[in-house]
């Protein structure tokens, strides 16, 4: 892993890319298929909350260092 010049490892990317074309057109039939308005909650919540959930770009861990180890 290539790291920066401060030393730390480079951010994680965005997940989004990972969706590919598949997945793409998955959440434009999710879209489409429970409405415009749920649609674009349920969008933003896959978009947000699940990378945040699984603590994609590593803000936990980040915490629990700046706290002292705090554990979740």
């Amino acid at each position: 892993m290539m790291r920066s010049r401060s030393g730390r490892p480079p951010p994680k990317a965005c997940p989004l890319p990972v969706l590919g074309t598949s997945g793409v057109v998955g959440l434009a039939l999710l879209v489409w298929f429970v409405g415009w308005d749920r649609g674009v909650v349920t969008l933003w919540v896959v978009l947000i909350a699940v990378p945040l959930a699984t603590d994609w770009w590593g803000h936990r861990k980040k915490a629990a260092d700046l706290f002292g180890g705090l554990s979740t």
